[in-house]
């Protein structure tokens, strides 16, 4: 778990974790770039301190109900929280704003601040969720895994003057599946082996429309 990273990635995924302490990275925080954690049963971020070139996690699949724990980390590119437990969108919006400033690729599919799959909401209600997040966060290049373009960041700024205050979208909840179990029980394991370019391309669902070179 102490060995350099020289590819600069960072895999944590499927091991059904709980927790994870901070001190464990501490050889490999200063070179790490991309972190996948997905598919565990994390609910706090804060061993993600001190990662200070960290561009892309990939934290799908798990127990997040905010971005709270979450550490600043003025670096991050991409952010995909895919099938997680965030339901205060407005809550969300403010963590990313104050910690992830230059973030540009946000994925919040299937979590219940977000309706962007869900067939019980309205057109309207996408309207608005979409155009409440763009508006906060004027540096999205994409927005669950669909482009922003110019002409909706216009719309967002417009909208946002008309609202003054962003309204937070109602959206029922959905079910969550159950998290993946590992095959057996064992210790973290720890891969520094970058993934082939066709599987980090597809590392997250809400990033199959990403054109990002990092990825």
């Amino acid at each position: 778990m102490e060995n350099s990273a020289p590819s600069g990635f960072l895999n944590l995924s499927n091991q059904s974790l709980s927790s994870l302490e901070s001190q464990s990275f501490q050889y490999t925080k200063a070179v790490t770039q991309f972190i996948d954690i997905s598919r565990n049963k994390l609910q706090n971020a804060s061993f993600l301190s001190g990662f200070s070139k960290l561009i892309l996690i990939n934290a799908d699949y798990n127990f997040f109900n905010s971005l709270g724990s979450f550490p600043s980390l003025p670096t991050l590119d991409t952010l995909c929280l895919n099938s997680n437990q965030i339901s205060d969108l407005q809550s969300a919006i403010d963590n990313i704003s104050s910690k992830f400033p230059n973030i540009q690729h946000l994925s919040l599919i299937r979590n219940p601040c977000c309706p962007f799959l869900d067939e019980r909401v309205t057109d309207q209600e996408r309207i608005n969720y979409r155009m409440t997040v763009i508006a906060q966060l004027p540096s999205l290049v994409s927005l669950d895994g669909s482009a922003v373009s110019n002409n909706e960041k216009e719309m967002a700024t417009k909208w946002r003057r008309d609202h003054q205050f962003a309204p937070r979208p109602v959206v029922t909840p959905f079910r969550y599946e159950s998290v993946p179990e590992p095959a057996r029980d064992s210790p973290i394991k720890v891969s520094m082996k970058a993934p082939d370019k066709k599987k980090k391309a597809t590392l997250s669902e809400g990033n199959r429309f990403i054109t990002n070179k990092e990825l």
